[in-house]
């Protein structure tokens, strides 16, 4: 997080111009005065975002707005007291949420909870846009306020989808095959030309009738201004808006998004007065809607800037076991700002929208939660963190940059950048580096080359646009020897690794769990060289624990079919030994990455408990549950963990140990309630009933 004068410098430098939506330029506004703050129209009025003032969901939480981070939330209570861990703060109610685009196919609509139907395109669905699925018939009455006018939106925008392929079809009979190619790809909204000829031609899917979540959940934000105070609406109108310190690029990116969403709400208004001219403007939307007004947008930079508010302020939706499922959009949740060493989470306990449990019912609706990891103090800033904390500084600054327009400036980002400077300085001065007294993060770093050693080195950050070459000398915190690393292989290593994982994970998302198990092969090369925190081994383990085990649950086994038993339990044994691994590498450095009680730390316990117990139920009460071979594929050599379990008993014992762990953080990272605890409680019974059974037996 940059100070006021370097954002102030920033903003003169660029002085970027405000996008229309037809690629020209208009006058840009006033500049908000800060990053993190939403511009002030008249600091003398009452309603001033400056001015500290008690939450109204929270009295014991003040809105303080500083010139370095904007608005924030403070823990302040008139009693002085400590807020301790585990405490949730707040409950709050979405202004809207929407399913992904990814499990649009596979969740209800209303409550985001998975269908229960194996094929989900048989369940129940609006017979109108014959897009949107649900539960039951009151899920669908439960959302028909939300889903009116996006019902019509969605037809029309359908049908003009098609008109705009046709029409790009016949366009295409009058001019080159490249410029086809661009035609047709305009139309049918792809932005590698080639790609999508070849991909989109004659398809009928959901895909090609939803213009994104993103706009879905805008759109159903400006729908329902008529159904919820006014209150409320100040709140989504209040909220930040990154425009002033985006790049030229970002901006082009969100007027691309603001047009889309703008030809999205006319679809729904009944405006007719928007017949473009050729297919290319038809669905890139150069011809807009003439009369916004009636959603409250005056002209194009306004509805520009509303979008830039969704760009910074909107929340990752998952159900109770961190599974994402969809988008949520809460202003008051926004108003946390981010750190690199949260004190603070923010979860979904029951999941989006939930069917909470009888005694809970009053909270049905308030299913978004802020919940304390780390004890705050009277005075102390409520912090989340924005981003995937196993994700080293380079990734971490990137993503901010891109995503909401500034720089961290927390403890943690500090003492990395630190450590750079000593390491940049090394390399070039050919002096050998001693971090002693220096963070050295785990996330960037390799393993000590000498032996028996357990300790890592940090590294200076991969850098795809430059080769790093050139000899290290650096010691090691551990064992405080020497050692002399060569870095250009390391860090080719590392952008290789990086690269398969992303190209895994697009794997994964198409539901491929045997390509996503393939596509691994760099797994035991890394492990050889790095630790089990660090980029890129630490985000692969967690996709190989997820693939393997989706794999072992779509493996279907009959009482005959031993065969099948084999590489389910193969698989188990995969995840398991993965997921220790990820737990290793969450537990380094005494919780200064992930605290105790974090919600991925917690959840990372419980598969692993939950896993054993699967993998032991597979195996014959007397058979040794000795690592089979098939995990050197995997991870080269069997880790050396402590306390694997070599029987039966043993992994009951496992299992219950992890889960017990898991049970302890649980309460913590979720108050004490929520979807998760309930399983992890259940399988704790159903175990302590076990081991006590089989110690009865003679």
């Amino acid at each position: 997080m940059s100070s006021f004068a370097d954002l102030k410098k920033r903003r003169e430098a660029r002085k970027p111009a405000a996008l229309t939506f037809n690629g020209t330029t208009e006058e840009a506004g006033p500049p908000a005065d800060v990053a993190g703050a939403a511009p002030i129209e008249d600091p003398s009025a009452p309603h001033a975002l400056s001015i500290p003032h008690a939450l109204e969901e929270n009295p014991d939480i003040e809105v303080r707005w500083t010139s370095k981070h904007g608005r924030g939330l403070y823990w302040q209570p008139k009693d002085g007291r400590v807020c301790k861990r585990g405490t949730n703060l707040l409950r709050l109610r979405p202004h809207a949420t929407v399913p992904s685009e990814e499990c649009l196919r596979y969740v209800c609509s209303a409550c985001l909870k998975i269908l229960k139907l194996a094929n989900a395109t048989d369940a129940m669905r609006c017979s109108r846009c014959r897009m949107m699925r649900y539960c039951d018939t009151e899920c669908q009455r439960a959302d028909w306020p939300d889903h009116k006018l996006e019902c019509t939106a969605l037809q029309e925008y359908t049908k003009r989808r098609r008109m705009a392929e046709e029409q790009a079809r016949k366009d295409a009979e009058d001019h080159p095959e490249e410029e086809n190619a661009e035609r047709f790809a305009m139309a049918v909204g792809k932005d590698t030309p080639m790609e999508a000829v070849a991909k989109t031609h004659d398809r009928n899917t959901d895909d090609a009738k939803d213009p994104g979540a993103a706009i879905r959940i805008l759109a159903r934000l400006v729908w329902s201004k008529s159904r919820i105070s006014k209150q409320a609406w100040r709140q989504v109108k209040d909220q930040f808006s990154p425009r002033q310190l985006m790049s030229l690029e970002q901006l082009q990116e969100a007027g691309k998004l603001a047009a889309r969403f703008a030809f999205f709400l006319g679809c729904a208004s009944g405006i007719e007065d928007r017949q473009p001219s050729n297919s290319r403007a038809l669905v890139s939307h150069e011809s807009l809607p003439s009369d916004l007004t009636g959603y409250g947008f005056a002209n194009a930079q306004d509805v520009l800037d509303f979008v830039c508010k969704y760009t910074s302020n909107a929340f990752t939706a998952a159900r109770g076991d961190l599974d994402p499922c969809g988008i949520s959009i809460c202003p008051t949740a926004a108003l946390l700002n981010s750190s690199c060493i949260p004190n603070a989470v923010v979860v979904f306990p029951w999941g989006p929208n939930a069917n909470l449990p009888a005694s809970q019912s009053q909270d049905r609706m308030r299913c978004l939660h802020i919940n304390v990891i780390k004890d705050l103090n009277p005075g102390d800033e409520i912090l989340t963190s924005y981003l995937d904390l196993s994700e080293p500084l380079h990734r971490r600054e990137e993503t901010l940059m891109r995503s909401y327009s500034f720089k961290c400036d927390c403890a943690m980002c500090k003492k990395c950048r630190k450590t750079e400077k000593a390491q940049i300085k090394a390399m070039r001065d050919g002096s050998t580096l001693d971090l002693e007294g220096l963070w050295q993060d785990p996330r960037d770093a390799a393993l000590c080359q000498i032996k028996d050693c357990k300790g890592w080195v940090a590294l200076p950050r991969p850098d795809p646009k430059e080769s790093i070459a050139g000899i290290l000398r650096i010691i090691c915190q551990a064992c405080r020897k020497m050692q002399t690393i060569d870095l250009e292989p390391l860090q080719k290593l590392r952008l290789s690794g990086a690269e398969q994982w992303m190209a895994a994970e697009r794997a994964f998302a198409q539901h491929n769990p045997g390509s996503t198990l393939a596509m691994l092969t760099l797994l035991p090369t890394l492990r050889r060289h790095l630790p089990p925190a660090a980029f890129p081994l630490f985000p692969m383990l967690r996709l190989l624990h997820l693939a393997a085990i989706e794999k072992a649950n779509s493996v279907e086994v009959r009482a005959s079919q031993s065969k099948a038993l084999q590489q389910q339990s193969a698989s188990y044994d995969t995840a398991i030994y993965a997921g220790m691994l990820q737990i290793q590498g969450m537990q380094v450095g005494n919780g200064s990455i992930f605290a105790d009680g974090h919600p991925a730390k917690a959840l990372a316990f419980a598969a692993v408990g939950r896993l054993v117990m699967n993998e032991a139920a597979l195996r014959p009460q007397e058979r040794n549950l000795t690592p089979p071979k098939n995990l050197a594929q995997y991870f080269g050599t069997v880790p050396s963990l402590p306390g694997l379990p070599r029987t039966c008993l043993e992994a009951a014992q496992f299992a219950r140990a992890n889960l017990r762990q898991a049970s302890t953080q649980i309460k913590i990272g979720f108050a004490d309630r929520g979807t998760s605890l309930a399983a992890v409680t259940e399988a704790l019974d159903d175990l302590e009933r076990g081991i006590m059974a089989s110690a009865m037996q003679p």
